[in-house]
């Protein structure tokens, strides 16, 4: 087996709230019109999308009728990429997939942006160390970019990453060339603290690197208290104070809603927009 990488997700918990208060959380899909993109008949029809995050629950509510797959296998020894069990990273996941597909009806009230979109999960299934399979550490490349790799391998047209990790190696560039030649945008989300959290993907060339911002269009404070500032951003979309499947914490339970601040929250939604103007364009 390859050494332990140290992969991390990038939404922050808040707190538990009750499931009846769950639509202040969802702010989001008002301020951009979602429901009038909807009416017009832009739902990500037609359009692949995966996303390479933890773990995910496909048995929830809010998955009921949506085209989703899970990708068989991980990239990390003894790790699956679902989970019955609402530890964090199933939580995570399941949050950010149902962003894209979700049907409204999962206690957190989630309405995908995009929910006539194929979605494809593609579970590193690690929160915190991973221990890479030997398939995964003779590649070279890391946990997410080995992920990353196999979606676009498998014809994704659109790839959305809520994770962060500190290693950059050439392979993963390649893989991340290779994307940018097939024309399929890699999202990733931002660090939301730059002196605790990796870099990558998000800071790698090509990839668009999505930060956070509140429903005032203002960054969220991080350290030092300070604005959240990420050099390498290409877009922000809102992020702060999300409503979450779960509470966000690894003795969770799938009854109650969180509430969540961070770029994991705002990254599915820009993969999203970009899903529903490939579907409008379909040849730009």
């Amino acid at each position: 087996a390859g050494a332990v990488v140290a992969v991390g997700l990038v939404g922050v918990l808040v707190g538990a709230v009750p499931a009846s208060a769950a639509d202040d959380g969802q702010w989001w899909y008002d301020a951009y019109g979602v429901a009038d993109v909807h009416a017009e008949g832009w739902t990500g029809n037609g359009v692949k999308i995966a996303v390479v995050d933890t773990q995910i629950n496909p048995d929830l509510p809010d998955f009921q009728g949506a085209d989703l797959t899970v990708a068989e296998g991980s990239a990390c020894v003894g790790k699956d990429p679902t989970s019955s069990v609402a530890s964090a990273g199933a939580q995570h996941g399941s949050t950010v997939t149902a962003m894209l597909i979700g049907n409204g009806t999962g206690v957190a009230g989630t309405k995908g942006i995009v929910p006539d979109a194929s979605v494809t999960f593609y579970g590193v299934g690690a929160t915190a160390d991973c221990d890479p399979l030997p398939e995964v550490a003779e590649s070279k490349l890391t946990p997410i970019m080995w992920m990353v790799k196999r979606a676009v391998d498998d014809g994704a047209d659109i790839v959305s990453v809520s994770m962060v990790e500190g290693d950059a190696t050439l392979p993963g560039d390649l893989v991340l060339a290779e994307a940018a030649a097939k024309k399929v945008p890699v999202v990733a989300g931002n660090p939301n603290d730059v002196f605790k959290e990796g870099l990558n993907p998000a800071g790698l060339n090509t990839v668009v690197g999505v930060s956070a911002v509140d429903s005032e269009q203002k960054l969220p404070m991080g350290a030092l208290g300070v604005e959240n500032q990420v050099a390498f951003t290409t877009v922000v979309a809102p992020g702060v104070n999300i409503a979450t499947i779960g509470d966000g914490s690894d003795s969770g339970s799938w009854d109650v809603s969180g509430r969540a601040t961070g770029s994991s929250l705002a990254t599915p939604l820009v993969a999203g927009i970009l899903a529903a103007t490939k579907q409008k364009y379909p040849d730009a």
